[in-house]
């Protein structure tokens, strides 16, 4: 075989593995996807108010709560508008017995003493998180407790409710209070609300203990009646009659006195005058 057929074959051999054979393309670069919380959908549970790129932040990462006081902990909260969001945000306490909190409200409770820490996250998006540390202080105390009405009088089938207002010793306002009756059959009363309802005649005690320390309490003397005693119709008082006015006695003008008639003087009767005597 020439060598000019020898090199056409070849170049035949190759041309033909050309067409059979093609080497793989390479792999497309790797792309990272990051999770994000869908935006805003009105209407839609579950999708918190404007968190479009699923982020959550805090503004206080250390709160203090007196003990016995509660606090709404979305407002301490923002997304990636930066304002705080409105639902769609899940809460977890790392210690309810020293801080609890509603899972959807955010409503933080101060139990106990101590320290516990607060979880936020999207219920779209559990991994988009963000943390609180809540610091309970003993100084909750009760420092007064006080109860209105204080002893209201209620008729059978009447209700009335109780507000108590306690007054912690750091100056906080808690109306955390467990209501009781001392006689369920004379009246009964919410354990939680402190509404009343009279049952029969008779004097019942309603207390309400701070929840956090129910050693602390004030109480209610609550009188329930037949029917209220009517109003008795308040007498007028007598008019005065005026009593007449004296009528003076007139004072005589007086009387002028008599004008004195003069006495006349007498008239001296002039002596004689002696003759003269003649000479002789």
């Amino acid at each position: 075989m020439s060598v000019r057929s020898t090199l056409a074959s070849s170049f035949a051999l190759v041309a033909l593995g050309a067409c059979v054979y093609t080497p793989p393309a390479p792999p497309p670069p790797q792309q990272t996807i990051v999770a994000q919380a869908p935006a805003n959908v009105p209407g839609v549970p579950g999708v918190p108010s404007g968190t479009a790129q699923g982020k959550l932040s805090t503004t206080a990462a250390n709160v203090t709560l007196a003990l016995g006081a509660e606090r709404v902990m979305n407002d301490v909260l923002r997304d990636q508008t930066g304002l705080a969001p409105t639902s769609g945000v899940l809460w977890l306490s790392s210690n309810a017995a020293i801080v609890t909190v509603n899972p959807l409200t955010g409503q933080a409770r101060g139990v106990a003493p101590g320290t516990a820490v607060l979880t936020a996250s999207l219920q779209s998006a559990p991994s988009v998180q963000t943390q609180v540390t809540i610091t309970v202080n003993a100084s909750g105390k009760a420092a007064q407790i006080r109860i209105e009405p204080a002893n209201p009088e209620l008729a059978i089938g009447e209700g009335v409710k109780l507000v108590a207002k306690v007054q912690l010793a750091d100056g906080t306002i808690s109306s955390n209070v467990d209501w009781t009756s001392s006689d369920n059959t004379v009246a009964v009363v919410n354990g939680t609300t402190g509404e009343v309802n009279a049952l029969k005649v008779g004097t019942v005690t309603i207390k309400g203990a701070y929840s956090q320390d129910p050693s602390q309490f004030s109480v209610s003397s609550v009188t329930v009646v037949k029917t209220h005693a009517a109003s008795p119709t308040p007498t007028p008082a007598p008019t005065a009659t005026p009593a007449p006015a004296a009528t003076g006695t007139p004072t005589p003008a007086p009387t002028a006195s008599a004008t004195a008639t003069p006495t006349p003087s007498p008239t001296a009767t002039p002596s004689p005058t002696p003759k003269p005597t003649a000479t002789p």
